[in-house]
């Protein structure tokens, strides 16, 4: 599936001109086995708040800043982070609560 989507990238970018024609013919990808696609590294808190700082300097408010501050204080996984709706925002109390839902397929680990 990565493999896949990565060529047609580079396919993409020959059209665009970004790459030479026939790139992608002479890119070797990975192949990932279903173990190897979990990755359980984790960022030391240190290096995370040196992101966020620099997100804040040279691109505050953006989507990118918003969503690494987020995880830096808050220590969620990624996939927790993109299962929040708008309502699990207090904006009066300023949290965001964390919520299993099963029935929609969004759960949390």
């Amino acid at each position: 599936m990565i493999s896949r989507s990565l060529r047609k990238f580079f396919r993409y970018c020959e059209r665009r001109e970004v790459f030479e024609k026939a790139f992608h013919e002479f890119v070797i990808l990975p192949t990932i086995s279903e173990t190897e696609k979990v990755n359980d590294t984790w960022l030391p808190r240190e290096e995370a708040k040196e992101i966020v700082a620099n997100l804040a300097k040279y691109e505050p408010f953006t989507k990118e800043h918003i969503v690494w501050e987020i995880l830096a204080e808050t220590g969620v996984r990624q996939s927790t982070l993109y299962a929040f709706d708008l309502d699990d925002y207090d904006s009066d109390e300023r949290y965001i609560k964390v919520v299993n839902r099963e029935e929609t397929g969004n759960t949390i680990e």
